[in-house]
Parts: structure tokens; C-alpha cells; sequence
């Protein structure tokens, strides 16, 4: 099979899913009424062994954390494929170290794509996603350790969030079908790619905003917690994460308003105040990174890669006709007339909305809340729906998109469909219950896609990046120390965060005055070359050139 990112969306897989959802669909309907025995057997199940608020979190936080381990167990960690996840692990390694940052690179053929070589050797990437993957390291020797926790942490969060919107019942069932679709069935935590940490803060967001805005005395624990998932997005997907705290903010500040005079004193003392404050450590924490890793605090690394590397193209505005990077890695070119900005965003906006309501809910959950959304008749629903629009109509301006880059919108996503799973439970067709049904529908879907899915959750035997980690063992093996040198076509020259400590070194042919330059760098090492043909690749001594 192929490596996670291209399993999910297979065209084959919504085809799939699709196909199953009809044949639900057709089943609940010839058999309605036991269809709702099944899911009051299972409600009331539910109900009768996890009713307290911890105990819920802890069962689907445990389902998700051991499901990854065990697919871990069965198939092996997580092999890095694209450029994202080798940038991602540099900084787990950096942090792991207890390294902000490193040491310039000595030479720009070592440093890989998505990565800054100078002023610092680090990934252009947010910290928060090598966190997590270097508290993993730490504690269990592996980054795949991180994932675990970020699977676990990801259906906790969100079954937390449920919890103030939804009744138990269906706040827990919500957490296990997210559980098995994003924390195990998704490449979020298949690979080093990321997703489950900006998840995770919109989830602490709109689970401390909704408590605050409906308790009658506000609890300093969920100011706390939403500074906490303000400052998680702040450093995972700081443009997703301002879009989808905006309408956050606007219940915050709807009930702040509608408050007394006395009533807003203990709001300031209880909410404002911890929250400014947790704000601007985390806001002196940014700057302190961006000047450790960039040497100006007010300049983030991703920025500071864009100016070193290639031109502006965040937004499809930015795009320049013929644009092509600068790093030595990757050589883009356009063809012809590109079209207007606003043609290309309109026509990427509409797939990409679709990609994120199958990936993130499956048809199960995203056709009942596409033809469901007459529960924003209820005003404390609507701005979830607004995040949800300004997050997916974000993307409608983005050059780039991966369904991760939306992970923000899970909480309010899931909150929206989960509503409109427990009020289809009351949906009637002729006087017969069919709307309970949808319930085993999705989760049938969603376990019987995760288990189709699992064989592409690693490349296959003789991808080319197996053969290049099997080089890097049998060179860890050899005695002395390797530098491998490869065409600037494959993106392989990654390369851990202690560059004059690491025994084996990747490089790219830069030609030949820039490889006598390098290889000067470097006297004492070994010399070879990785030769790739298509997915066949060798590696021999460079003197054979």
C-alpha cells in the first residue's frame, strides 16, 4: 500500500465509505425499530459504566493511546515520508536535547526542505508539535511515544469539549467515534505530520468557553485551560488557530457584557486577568523562540524560510507567475498562464471543504449534518457554525492545503455533528423511527474504514525511504564515520539535530565545486553515493563515480 498521506483521500476510500453508508442507510430503514433497540441497548450501556466526567476521558483517552501503540506494535513506528515529518523530528530531537535550537548548518546541501540551515539549524515549523514528539522521546526512547500521547490527549479533549455541549451519553460516544476516526484511523497520528495538537486547543477552547459563559460562577480551572488552548493553537497553526478563536471570543465577550456590575468583578478576577496573563508568558515565550531560532523576536521562523528560501505563496494572491523556490531541494516551474488568484481559490475551496467533512466526521456524520443544520436555531450553536465557515473559507485563500491544516475546527465540527446525531434520534419516516439508527451507521462506518485502511499506514517493503533507512543502519553499523551524498531530486539529505556528532551525514549534489566545498567540511568521512532509479536504489563508495 502507500504511505498514510495518499490512504486517506484515495478516491477509493470516500467510494467506500460512501458505498457503506448507503447500505446503513438501506438497513436502518428496512429495520427501524431494531435498529433503536441496539443504540438504546447502547446508550443505556454507556450511561450505566461511564457516567462520571473522568472516567469518560480516561476510557476513550485509553482507546486512542493504546490503539496507536498497538498498530505500532504490529506494524512498526511511523516512517518519516515527506519533508514536514523530517523537519518535525529535527526540532523533537532538538528539544529532546534540551536544545532550543542548534548551530548554523555547516553547509546548506545538509539541510532538507522545510528547514533552516541559518542563522540556526531548526525546524521552520511551530514548536508544538516537536514538543509532544520530544516529551515522547524522552519518555519512551521513541517520538512514536508522542503520537500515543497526542491520540490520547486528541479524544480526551474532545470528549471534555463534548461534555459541555452535549449529554454524556452522546458526549461519550462522540469521544469513542473520534477516538477511532482521527486518534488511530488518521494520518494525524500515523505520522509525524501533526494535527492532533491543534486539535487538542480548539477543543480546551470551546470547552472552557462554553463552561465560563454557562456556569453561574465561573471556575479559575477553565480560564486556565483556555489560555492553555490559546496558546497550544499560537504555536501549531497560529492563522487557523485566530479564525476559529474569533467567535470564541465573541461568546466570551457576549456574556462578560450581559453581566452585573458585581458579577463582572469576579469574572475579571477569575477570567480576564489569568487569562491576559497566561497570554502574554505565552506571548514573550513566542518571541523568545523566534529570537533564539531566528535572532529577531518578532520574526518567526516559518517567516524567516520563506525570505531565505522561495517567494511568497502562503495566499493565492501571493502567487507570482513562474514562481519557483530557491532551496536546494525543490525546483518548481510554470508552464503557460496561470489563472487568476480567485478562480484558483474558488475552485480549491469547495474540494477542500469536502476533503475536511469526510476525513474528519465520514458521510455517517457529515451528510446528517450537511441536511441537519436546523439545530442553529439554537443561538449558542451559531458560533460554532461561524468557526467552522471561517476556518473552511481560510482555506479558500490558501496556495497550499492539507486536511490537517483545518485540525483547529475538530471540537466545533464534532460538536455540530454530535448535536445532530442525538436529535436524529428522534427523526421518523412514515411513523417509524429511522433517525436512531444513524448512530450504529457511523460507528460501523468508522470501524470498518479504520480496518481497511491500516495496511497503508506505512510504506510499502521496497519504497524507496525503507532502502534509505536500511543504508542509515548498516552505516550506523560500520565502523568510522559516512557522508552520503544524492541527487537533488530526492529529498533525503535529513539529518539529526547534532550535526557534528551525528556518525552518518545526507547531503545533496550541489554540483561540482559545492560537493569539493562539503567534502572538504568533512576530511575524515567515508564518502558514498545513493544512486536512485525510479524505486530502485543503490548506494556505493563515491569514489566509483
Amino acid at each position: 500500500m502507500q504511505h498514510v498521506l495518499q490512504s486517506y483521500p484515495s478516491y477509493l476510500v470516500p467510494i467506500l465509505e460512501t458505498a457503506l453508508f448507503c447500505v446503513g442507510l438501506v438497513m436502518i430503514f428496512l429495520w427501524p425499530d431494531r435498529s433503536k433497540q441496539l443504540v438504546d441497548r447502547l446508550l443505556a450501556g454507556l450511561s450505566g459504566r461511564v457516567m462520571t466526567t473522568g472516567r469518560a476521558l480516561l476510557v476513550v483517552g485509553l482507546l486512542a493511546g493504546l490503539g496507536n501503540a498497538a498498530l505500532t506494535l504490529i506494524q512498526g513506528p511511523p516512517i518519516a515520508v515527506v519533508s514536514d515529518e523530517w523537519s518535525y523530528l529535527l526540532a523533537t530531537d532538538t528539544f529532546a536535547s534540551g536544545r532550543v535550537t542548534n548551530p548554523p548548518s555547516p553547509h546548506r546541501a545538509l539541510v532538507g526542505e522545510n528547514t533552516l540551515g541559518t542563522p540556526t539549524y531548526q525546524s521552520k515549523y511551530p514548536p508544538a508539535q516537536g514538543l509532544i514528539l520530544a516529551l515522547g522521546q524522552r519518555l519512551g526512547g521513541h517520538p512514536v511515544v508522542g503520537l500515543w500521547l497526542s491520540a490520547a490527549l486528541l479524544a480526551a479533549a474532545v470528549t471534555w469539549c463534548l461534555q459541555a455541549w452535549v449529554g454524556p451519553q452522546w458526549a461519550l460516544l462522540g469521544g469513542l467515534l473520534i477516538a477511532l476516526r482521527l486518534g488511530i484511523g488518521s494520518y494525524w497520528n500515523q505520522s509525524y505530520w501533526g494535527g492532533s495538537v491543534a486539535a487538542i486547543g480548539g477543543a480546551l477552547v470551546y470547552g472552557a468557553v462554553r463552561r465560563l459563559t454557562v456556569m453561574d460562577k465561573p471556575r479559575l480551572r477553565d480560564s486556565l485551560l483556555l489560555a492553555l488552548g490559546l496558546a497550544v493553537l499560537a504555536n501549531s497553526r497560529p492563522f487557523e488557530g485566530v479564525l476559529v478563536s474569533l467567535p470564541a471570543a465573541w461568546m466570551l465577550l457576549r456574556w462578560f457584557m450581559g453581566l452585573a456590575a458585581s458579577e463582572r468583578r469576579l469574572a475579571t478576577v477569575r477570567v480576564a486577568l489569568p487569562v491576559a496573563a497566561l497570554l502574554v508568558v505565552t506571548v514573550m515565550g513566542i518571541g523568545y523562540y523566534n529570537w533564539r531560532v531566528t535572532g529577531d523576536p518578532l520574526k518567526v521562523p516559518h517567516l524567516h524560510y520563506k525570505e531565505l528560501y522561495e517567494r511568497p505563496s502562503e495566499f493565492v494572491w501571493e502567487r507570482q507567475p513562474g514562481a519557483m523556490s530557491q532551496h536546494v531541494i525543490v525546483e518548481r516551474t510554470a508552464d503557460g498562464e496561470e489563472p487568476s488568484w480567485w478562480s484558483v481559490g474558488l475552485r480549491n475551496g469547495w474540494h477542500r471543504i469536502w476533503l475536511v467533512l469526510f476525513l474528519f466526521l465520514s458521510p455517517a456524520l457529515a451528510v446528517p449534518l450537511v441536511f441537519g443544520l436546523g439545530v442553529l436555531r439554537d443561538r449558542s450553536l451559531r458560533p460554532l457554525a461561524l468557526a467552522c465557515v471561517l476556518v473552511l473559507f481560510g482555506h479558500f485563500a490558501s496556495d497550499q492545503f492539507y486536511p490537517h491544516y483545518s485540525a483547529p475546527l475538530t471540537a466545533p465540527l464534532w460538536i455540530l455533528a454530535v448535536v445532530v446525531l442525538a436529535g436524529a434520534y428522534d427523526w421518523r419516516w412514515r411513523q417509524r423511527p429511522v433517525g436512531a439508527g444513524l448512530s450504529l451507521v457511523a460507528i460501523g462506518l468508522v470501524v470498518i474504514s479504520l480496518l481497511v485502511q491500516v495496511p497503508a499506514f506505512r510504506p510499502d517493503a521496497d519504497a524507496p525511504i525503507r532502502k534509505r533507512l536500511e543504508f542509515q543502519q548498516d552505516l550506523e553499523d560500520r565502523p568510522g564515520r559516512h557522508l552520503v551524498l544524492g541527487p537533488r531530486s530526492v529529498v533525503y539529505n535529513y539529518n539529526p539535530a547534532d550535526l557534528r556528532g551525528a556518525k552518518v551525514l545526507w547531503a545533496a549534489d550541489m554540483g561540482a565545486e559545492e560537493n569539493a566545498r562539503l567534502l572538504e567540511l568533512f576530511p575524515d568521512y567515508e564518502r558514498w553515493w545513493m544512486e536512485v532509479y525510479g524505486r530502485s536504489v543503490e548506494l556505493r563508495p563515491l569514489a566509483d563515480e
